[in-house]
C-alpha cells in the first residue's frame, strides 16, 4: 500500500480494525440456529435412513457431527477475523512508525492530521504554520514514506526468494 492511499484510508482502516477487535473480544461464534440450518440444507437427502432394528447410532452421529462442524466453523471464523485484524494493525503500525521516523515538526503536523484527525485549519492554528507549509509537509512525507514502503517490499521479496 502506498503512503497517499494510507493518508486517505487511515480513518476507515482504523475504524475497521477497532470493529474487528471488538468482534474478537465479544464474539460468540456461529449461532446454534445457523449451524442447524447449515447442517439441514447441506446434507445428502438420501444419505440417512431410519433403521428398523433396535440399535441406531444416527442420533449420536448427528450430535457428534454437529459439535465437530460447529467447532470448525467457529475456528475458521475467528481465524478470519484475527488475520484481517493483524493485517490492518501491521499496516497502520508501519504507517504511523513511518510518520514518526520523519522527525521534527513535519512528523508532529502529520500525526495531528492523521491520528488525531484534526482539520487543516486546526493544524494551522496549533502549529502556527501556513497552508502551503502543511501541503509541502504532506507532499514530502508521501515521497519519503513511499521509499519506506518500497524498502519494505524489497525486504519481503528478498526474504521470500531466500
Amino acid at each position: 500500500m502506498r503512503a497517499e492511499t494510507m493518508f486517505i484510508e487511515y480513518k476507515n482502516m482504523k475504524r475497521e480494525m477497532e470493529s474487528l477487535r471488538s468482534q474478537l473480544e465479544n464474539a460468540a461464534g456461529i449461532s446454534v440456529d445457523d449451524m442447524i440450518r447449515s447442517m439441514t440444507f447441506s446434507g445428502d437427502p438420501d444419505g440417512d435412513r431410519v433403521q428398523t432394528s433396535n440399535i441406531s447410532d444416527v442420533t449420536s452421529r448427528i450430535a457428534f457431527d454437529y459439535r465437530k462442524r460447529m467447532w470448525q466453523e467457529n475456528e475458521a471464523y475467528f481465524k478470519f477475523l484475527f488475520e484481517r485484524y493483524s493485517a490492518l494493525k501491521k499496516e497502520l503500525d508501519f504507517f504511523i512508525s513511518g510518520i514518526r521516523s520523519l522527525g521534527g515538526k513535519r512528523s508532529e503536523v502529520l500525526l495531528a492530521l492523521v491520528v488525531e484527525g484534526l482539520t487543516w485549519d486546526e493544524v494551522l492554528d496549533r502549529f502556527e504554520v501556513c497552508r502551503s507549509t502543511v501541503a509541502n509537509y504532506r507532499k514530502s512525507a508521501i515521497k519519503d514514506l513511499d521509499e519506506l514502503y518500497e524498502k519494505r517490499q524489497a525486504m519481503e521479496i528478498a526474504f521470500l526468494l531466500s
